[in-house]
């Protein structure tokens, strides 16, 4: 049924939706560059320069203009500059409320453009009898001499000269409302977040090679080294912040863009200097927060190293675990890029016009934009993000679910001269099974999360509008039982994904349902408590600092990337970064997400080893089994203790459990 909804809502979008809504740019009457009537032609946006004095024949020709005499030579035809042709001289200031469409950007003084002046507007004598008129507004055109500029992301003609440039950058730097230039940004430099992946795969499958070889010190390494990046980080953040004035700092970021160092040390800059500041002080309290923890949980680094032990080994003996993080971080781009590709195709089908903010300055036309819908036509956006949320859940539940198979299948092997002999096919096996034995508990638990998050979506859009109203005082009541709905959504999410990763483990083990294995669950959590709790918090820790250290790493080699290799400093440059910061930080999420990946091998094997423990544990208390030495040694000694009891009382594992 979803995906029959979802292929109606995909045939009529082919029908009435245009992609180019979304990322051309728009002149200050609306129309799409490169798309509408009349600019067809015209692909790029440029902002023309407020007008100055008009400009006498010499002035033109000493500007480069081909002149014949009094007259000017436009394509081939004459021209007398004077009068409602005359040209307006340049100036310094940008016209931003009025950006036009052009073919392709000045590169000189030499040409012109038909740029905005004013705007009449006047009213006809109304009728006598119902009051009725007519208003009429009348746009003035004047022609004004261009200034160089360079094409940006093949949407936008951005000023060659610095001053002008940061006008522009001011703009787009401080407004969320300019995220259509940044998000053109970063599509253009789509190879350097091509590379930082790669290196972030690079880096993980280093760090799990250093976890296999030392543990204990690579655990105490994390640590210290989150800790170091994450203060590095906030007080390199803060000097910038306080070096120079925030007019300073944009001019000294665009002079090094175009090739002169003002500085031997460039410190990057957002525009200002509250959010600077801000930035830098929480990587401060990140850092002090790592280094505090670190402290109080090396107590408990022994447990860790036992699990980390069997889960290294768990991948020791199946290698082709290794190659998860892999598969998982293929789907999920592939996915993600289908995904909002669709929902960018699916938006299209509203009628796109300018957005106008009034909080503290405005954004340059032509780039933030608003979609209004038909009635008719929300409902086909609702149900495209449902379905697509709750596609993605499933496939990462089937991942999860191959994984915990995998697992499961060598926890309950038993011990062949020092380690356990299972199939390298079990991770395959297990996407199988995940398709055609479990696939309706599989598809229940996504669509469980699937729900909670469209809620929380939607009720978070409510919240926000409610907030923008005004009337803070009457709507008090009604924002904070708002607040409160959306804290207790998002906690009900957390709860159903931790759920579900042991859910899918019972339902392989014991076939049970979704709601029976819930509750299995649940027994058995309330049984473990202790040892699932300690493994649990300092696991996650310890995955945090993976993903802080190849989050950090990556992030640092792509900022110098960008900021010494020609090819993104040179403006002439088809593969200019005017500004590197919004590439990095997507670089940084990026390496996150495929760092989260390799982080994941850790969190589903240990969890998953765990759980076994405590059903098999459960089990044969229940059936009056021996117990056995299947389990890694000093595993089952640690949790043992964690459990309260003497390691030898901890009810080994065996293979005697059931499937």
């Amino acid at each position: 049924l979803a995906l029959g909804m979802l292929g109606y809502v995909l045939h009529y979008t082919s029908q009435n939706g245009d992609m180019r809504r979304i990322y051309h740019g728009l002149d200050f009457s609306g129309r799409l560059c490169g798309v509408s009537k009349d600019v067809e032609y015209k692909p790029l946006l440029f902002w023309c320069s407020k007008a100055g004095k008009a400009m006498d024949a010499a002035s033109l020709a000493a500007a480069g203009f081909a002149m014949s005499g009094d007259k000017m030579d436009i394509d081939g035809s004459s021209m007398d500059p004077t009068g409602v042709h005359a040209v307006l001289a340049t100036s310094s200031s940008l016209d931003l409320e009025h950006p036009i469409c052009v073919e392709e950007c000045p590169t000189s003084r030499s040409t012109l453009s038909s740029c905005f002046q004013t705007a009449v507007e006047v009213n006809s004598k109304p009728d006598p009898f119902t009051g009725s008129f007519v208003k009429q507004t009348t746009y003035s055109f004047s022609f004004v001499a261009d200034y160089p500029a360079f094409a940006a992301a093949g949407r936008y003609c951005l000023p060659s000269n610095i001053t002008m440039m940061a006008q522009l950058t001011e703009k787009f730097t401080t407004s969320g409302d300019a995220a259509m230039f940044h998000l053109a940004q970063i599509l253009q430099s789509w190879h350097v977040l091509a590379g930082a992946a790669s290196v972030s795969f690079f880096l993980g499958y280093i760090y799990l090679y250093i976890v296999k070889t030392i543990a204990g010190p690579v655990i105490y390494g994390t640590f210290i080294l989150s800790t170091l990046l994450s203060l590095g980080t906030g007080i390199y953040w803060i000097i910038g912040t306080h070096a120079a004035s925030v007019d300073a700092a944009v001019a000294t970021h665009f002079q090094a863009g175009s090739g002169a160092r003002a500085s031997s040390m460039y410190v990057p800059s957002t525009g200002s200097m509250e959010v600077d500041t801000a930035i830098g002080g929480l990587f401060l309290i990140l850092g002090i927060g790592v280094m505090i923890f670190g402290f109080c949980v090396r107590s408990s680094v022994e447990l860790v190293v036992g699990s980390l032990e069997a889960t290294l080994e768990c991948m020791e003996d199946m290698p082709v675990l290794l190659l998860q993080p892999l598969f998982g971080t293929l789907f999920q781009f592939v996915y993600l890029l289908f995904a909002f590709w669709g929902f960018a195709w699916v938006v299209s089908i509203g009628d796109v016009a300018h957005y106008d903010i009034n909080s503290g300055g405005y954004t340059p036309k032509g780039l933030a934009r608003s979609f209004s819908f038909e009635d008719d036509e929300l409902p086909y956006v609702f149900v495209y993000c449902f379905v697509a949320v709750w596609g993605l859940e499933l496939g990462y539940a089937i991942q999860h679910y191959a994984f915990c198979f995998a697992t499961q299948a060598w926890f309950f092997s038993p011990y062949q001269n020092g380690s356990k002999v299972v199939s390298q096919l079990s991770y395959l096996k297990g996407v199988f099974s995940g398709f055609t034995v479990h696939l309706g508990t599989l598809v229940f638990g996504s669509f469980l999360l699937a729900v909670f998050q469209i809620a929380y979506a939607v009720l978070s859009v409510i919240h926000h509008q409610m907030k923008k109203s005004g009337d803070e005082k009457g709507n008090s009541v009604a924002n904070g039982a708002a607040a409160c709905c959306l804290c207790c959504l998002k906690c009900w999410e957390h709860l159903i994904r931790y759920m579900n990763k042991s859910v899918y483990l019972v339902t392989i083990i014991n076939s049970e349902s979704f709601c029976h294995a819930a509750t299995t669950v649940v027994a058995i959590m309330i049984e473990e408590v202790a040892a699932l709790a300690i493994l649990e918090g300092i696991t996650k820790v310890f995955q945090f600092g993976g993903v802080i250290c190849i989050t950090g790493c990556g992030c640092g080699m792509t900022w110098l990337v960008l900021r010494n290799a020609e090819a993104f400093t040179n403006p002439s440059s088809p593969q200019f970064v005017p500004q590197p910061e919004f590439v990095t930080a997507a670089a940084g999420l990026v390496c996150a997400g495929v760092a989260a990946m390799f982080m994941n091998v850790f969190d589903v094997i240990s969890d998953t080893i765990l759980m076994c423990w405590a059903i098999d544990k459960k089990h044969r208390k229940a059936n009056g089994l021996p117990p056995n030495k299947d389990l890694p040694p000093r595993l089952s000694k640690l949790l043992g203790k964690a459990a309260g009891k003497e390691g030898g009382a901890a009810v080994p594992l065996t293979a005697d459990c059931h499937h």
